[in-house]
């Protein structure tokens, strides 16, 4: 760059150099909070109490049973997962034996 002193080039760096660092921990920070915030979440949807999709983490698996009476809960439960698909309990365990082979017993 013509007309600039090497004083003046290294005010440049110096700053860019602070805007950058600034940056990387703003970014650092707002990862920690996303991470609280998930955790949050995630405790709060298997505990039954969040009942929103979780995009940014492992998908997880709970059953639900809808608040059914105890003699019926097996017939309305159903596996649903943090991101919001649903199935009911008997599709899944057969899916599970499936996976698992013949010889799984439930």
């Amino acid at each position: 760059m013509p007309g600039l002193d090497s004083k003046e080039m290294q005010a440049i760096r110096t700053r860019e150099a602070k805007n950058v660092a600034k940056r990387a921990e703003q970014t650092h920070l707002a990862k920690i909070e996303r991470a609280k915030l998930d955790a949050e979440q995630a405790e709060q949807w298997r505990n039954g109490t969040y009942n929103g999709y979780l995009h940014n983490q492992p998908v997880m698996l709970r059953i639900r049973t809808f608040n059914a009476h105890e003699s019926v809960q097996f017939l309305v439960a159903q596996v649903e997962t943090s991101r919001g698909a649903r199935v009911p309990v008997s599709h899944a365990l057969r899916g599970l034996r499936f996976v698992r082979g013949s010889s799984c017993v439930f």
